[in-house]
């Protein structure tokens, strides 16, 4: 969806995607933007009737939602949800890729999250380390009631990942709707966006983590955001190819959906919609 809505004229998306600039109760290991940095990512706004930015953590942080009220309480937020078993293990490979999460089995990373969250067995190259607490993030109703509660529901529009696969048109057309822009523009086709990646060549990002490139890097390119879109350039050319995903074990997949029901139910009720059938299981 952000890469659709970048292309719509009256909208301007931060260039970076996931600048992760609110929610400062999570533990960031990265180096967070300063006010200044983060607003000079809408430098080239201009006549754009919306202006945004798309950042998962903003969901499963439990302050981002206060925080974004406090910097523009007229915001409009725009939440997609994913099947929450599917979503788990899809961010457990997401995190293999990014060296966020060193435990390849799935199950075993899921039974590692009681430790992790005393801060024990956190890999070194952790970035964002709440990533890791799985259940936690597949845990949508004290997320998406937090906005509710602050925004209102006049102003929050949930999308259910399902539908948006199922008919891209449609859900674009909805979130047009809801932000009071022209439902007419189509982008040239809507193709998938974040395939499963896995890392081409594993020895170069170790090589370009070191400390010293990394300064090195810094020193070279001072402005930020520009780094970043740069690094992304170079690493989906280099680094990246992707992958069908393996999939999960159906025996782990039914413990899960099992576990995760009595929270399905709870969603729909505060969503006021029927879920689709295959999150329950």
């Amino acid at each position: 969806m952000y890469e659709f809505l970048s292309q719509h004229p009256d909208v301007f998306m931060s260039p970076i995607k996931e600048p992760y600039f609110f929610g400062k109760d999570l533990t960031n290991r990265m180096r967070r933007l300063t006010s200044d940095e983060y607003l000079a990512l809408f430098d080239g706004a201009h006549k754009e009737k919306v202006v945004g930015e798309a950042s998962i953590t903003y969901l499963f942080s439990s302050t981002a939602a206060r925080e974004i009220h406090t910097f523009n309480s007229e915001s409009r937020i725009v939440i997609m949800l994913r099947d929450p078993v599917a979503m788990m293990y899809s961010l457990h490979s997401q995190l293999l890729f990014t060296r966020v999460e060193n435990i390849r089995d799935f199950e075993s990373a899921l039974a590692a999250e009681p430790e992790r969250r005393k801060g024990q067995r956190i890999p070194p190259d952790a970035t964002i380390v709440d990533f890791l607490f799985y259940r936690r993030f597949a845990d949508y109703v004290p997320q998406v009631r937090r906005y509710l509660d602050i925004f209102g529901r006049d102003a929050v529009h949930v999308i259910l990942f399902d539908e948006f696969k199922a008919d891209p048109e449609g859900a674009y057309h909805r979130t047009l709707q809801f932000l009071g822009l022209d439902v007419k523009f189509r982008p040239p086709s809507f193709w998938i966006v974040n395939a499963n990646r896995i890392l081409r060549n594993d020895w170069l990002r170790r090589f370009l983590n070191r400390p010293a490139v990394k300064q090195a890097v810094r020193a070279a390119i001072p402005n930020y955001p520009l780094r970043q879109q740069l690094a992304k350039r170079f690493s989906s050319g280099l680094i990246i190819k992707e992958r069908r995903r393996v999939a999960m074990d159906p025996q782990l997949e039914k413990h899960l959906r099992r576990e995760l029901r009595p929270q399905i139910d709870d969603l729909s009720r505060l969503l006021r919609v029927n879920l689709p059938q295959e999150w329950a299981g």
